[in-house]
């Protein structure tokens, strides 16, 4: 749970700083999506803390909203290498919507679908959570977890939630992402500026990329030799296969080195790129 806090709670002196502006929660995660994809970790970390503030500025976020950004939360730790993390992050998602994926992440049946398809919801004890005084709670204003208006104190799962107040003509006016584990409970103060304290790391532990510049470049010229090697296998099978029904009718052979052929040039042509990405790429 150590890094849970990394990712959600010690949101960066960037997020912090724009505060006094809202920018609505589903911008920002598909801000953070935007930069997952390129790999920027910082800038994506950045994002979701984002999503974080809009919590309490915005209007009430979707179920559907809170399980993609529980899924994006999901991908930033994996990429970081927190398979822990990830995995709960990816079970939370699941246990809020079994069903959506947040397809700016990638296309169902890429590899971070598949995680999240093979993931199990988190079980064990209800988590319980309310309010320390009832009279917090206005009596216009509605209580949402994760995107779903309840009544309070509600039982819920354990692991990952988002948080939401408001009331019914306007914006939300208090948010939080809390991780509970299970029979842990929770009694919110709505008047706090503060969050209660929790058992999570420091808020010193901040995420940075797995990889310099000059190492990204590295991989991707590795990557792309790697590549051509299969290139030029495939087009030696080629060759082989051609020589093989020279002289020959054989109909099957002929369609694997014409196969073989095509697979070859298309490998070769994914290695030129990939190799000029990382030749063209500023190692600084």
């Amino acid at each position: 749970m150590f890094w849970t806090i990394a990712l959600l709670a010690g949101v960066s002196a960037d997020a912090q700083d724009s505060s006094d502006k809202c920018i609505p929660p589903s911008a920002s995660l598909q801000s953070a999506a935007g930069y997952l994809g390129e790999m920027n970790l910082a800038a994506a970390r950045s994002e979701l803390g984002e999503f974080k503030n809009g919590l309490e500025c915005d209007e009430r976020i979707t179920p559907e909203t809170a399980a993609h950004y529980f899924q994006a939360t999901a991908v930033l730790a994996l990429l970081m290498g927190e398979a822990d993390t990830s995995k709960r992050a990816f079970a939370s998602a699941k246990t809020i919507d079994a069903e959506s994926w947040f397809s700016d992440l990638g296309f169902e049946g890429t590899a971070y679908h598949n995680l999240f398809m093979e993931t199990e919801p988190l079980a064990g004890n209800a988590v319980r959570i309310g309010f320390d005084k009832p009279a917090n709670l206005g009596k216009d204003e509605w209580f949402a977890i994760d995107g779903e208006v309840v009544v309070a104190p509600f039982d819920t799962t354990p692991g990952l939630h988002t948080l939401q107040v408001g009331t019914t003509e306007g914006p939300s006016r208090y948010g939080r992402v809390i991780d509970r584990q299970p029979g842990e409970n929770v009694n919110l103060d709505l008047n706090s500026a503060t969050e209660a304290p929790i058992p999570w790391a420091s808020s010193e532990m901040l995420i940075t990329s797995r990889f310099t510049p000059e190492q990204r470049r590295r991989r991707r010229i590795a990557t792309s030799l790697i590549t051509g090697g299969a290139a030029a296998a495939m087009f030696g099978g080629s060759v082989g296969a051609r020589a093989a029904y020279d002289g020959n009718t054989t109909g099957g052979l002929r369609t694997t080195t014409n196969a073989l052929h095509a697979a070859s040039i298309c490998t070769g042509v994914a290695s030129a790129v990939i190799m000029g990405v990382a030749l063209g790429s500023n190692p600084g």
